[in-house]
């Protein structure tokens, strides 16, 4: 009971909002088109990914993994395959989000296609759609940021009109992930996360079960991200609450 109490005061956080001009943003877990159970982890890592570049941008306030997870618990559909528009409209009213993003992955051979829809989670309009593809395991980084990019462009620019009173700043170029107006203030995911998918792929199951409690579980994963990668902060943070929760006080 302590440790399930501990464990919800930990992952606790305040809902996005838009209180102070900035865009909310809630990144729902990508659909798995391939029927490959095995990539099924890029369901959450994907999302976990995009929340942790995003979350870079002074423009954007974005709701949090385990705090979309509390909410699609909360709402019953944790256990959802798939994002329907009754659990956009749902989680995003709960946490008071703007805007949701959808998306899906498809793997053929070597190659992945990542798929991103930005939303009004009101009305189900389609507000933009971006695409990448490209390798699945030495480019899925390089994939992320690429679309992290693209939809940073499409949620901020009226934010810049709003909050600073310039105008929109204008579309990209073809291929080109980032204005370079914003380029200082951003960092590469490898910079922020870990330049190893296995670390990374380790990490994300490790807060699957993290978010359902499943604390021995959940340490056991990230005890393996930190092997391949030692330097990786994020599942060194996330082992360390695992331990707390568990009593592992030294």
């Amino acid at each position: 009971l302590l440790a399930s109490i501990a464990a919800l005061l930990f992952r606790a956080e305040p809902p996005a909002t838009a209180g102070d001009g900035r865009t909310s943003v809630a990144v729902f877990y990508f659909d798995n088109l391939t029927g490959d159970p095995g990539l099924d982890w890029l369901r959450t890592g994907l999302t976990d990914m995009l929340v942790t570049n995003l979350s870079q941008s002074p423009g954007v306030r974005v709701l949090g993994t385990s705090r979309l997870y509390q909410l699609l618990q909360e709402n019953g559909y944790r256990d959802d395959r798939t994002v329907s528009a009754q659990v956009v409209d749902a989680v995003s009213r709960r946490a008071q989000a703007t805007t949701a993003l959808v998306g899906s992955f498809v793997r053929a051979g070597s190659q992945i296609r990542i798929q991103a829809t930005i939303q009004d989670p009101r009305t189900g309009e389609v507000i933009a759609s971006e695409r990448v593809e490209g390798d699945a395991e030495s480019g899925l980084f390089a994939l992320v940021d690429d679309l992290t990019g693209r939809v940073r462009r499409r949620i901020e620019a009226p934010v810049r009109a709003r909050v600073r009173g310039t105008p929109p700043e204008p579309p990209a170029p073809p291929g080109e992930a980032r204005h370079a107006e914003w380029r200082w203030k951003e960092k590469k995911l490898q910079e922020v996360t870990t330049s190893s998918i296995g670390a990374m792929k380790a990490y994300a199951e490790g807060s699957r079960l993290h978010d359902r409690l499943q604390e021995r579980e959940a340490q056991a994963w990230f005890e393996k991200a930190v092997e391949k990668d030692p330097g990786f902060a994020m599942a060194l943070a996330k082992l360390s609450i695992v331990h707390g929760n568990l009593g592992d006080v030294e």
